[in-house]
């Protein structure tokens, strides 16, 4: 079977602790088709399969993005989105947020950009992060 995309030349981590790395790879739609030496993995080019020689760098399994903030997008759970439309949308957020929670409370609104409020003096593009602490609710 002739393999759609085939990485070669590279450090491929394939999680398997019998066999924790090996230097390509052969993919058939969304099947890996084999794992090993280069030599060996050119038993699968077709005419019409994607070669990309990775010269040296790592392939690692189960990643659409190595850029990640798993920190942050924790706490992101935590706190009220403030991405709104208007200063009226962003205060019923808050409200919301504020219904669920005690008195003394803090809640942490989360912004990336501050599209249609009012200048903050943040950057279009950059997080802010806003703390209100709660002293009542109403």
């Amino acid at each position: 079977m002739d393999a759609d995309l085939l990485f070669t030349r590279g450090i491929v981590y394939t999680m398997d602790p019998r066999r924790p790395r090996a230097e390509a790879l052969a993919v058939a739609g969304d099947r890996i088709l084999a794992v090993g030496a280069t030599a060996e993995i050119q038993a699968y080019k077709g005419s019409r399969t994607r070669v990309i020689d990775l010269r040296g760098r790592a392939l690692l399994p189960g990643f659409y993005d190595a850029h990640q903030h798993q920190l942050y997008r924790g706490l992101s759970f935590k706190q009220v989105d403030g991405r709104a439309d208007s200063i009226p949308a962003l205060i019923g957020r808050v409200r919301e947020r504020a219904s669920q929670l005690q008195a003394g409370s803090w809640i942490e609104v989360r912004a990336t950009t501050t599209a249609g409020l009012p200048n903050t003096g943040t950057q279009q593009g950059k997080t802010s992060t806003l703390r209100l602490r709660i002293t009542r609710c109403s």
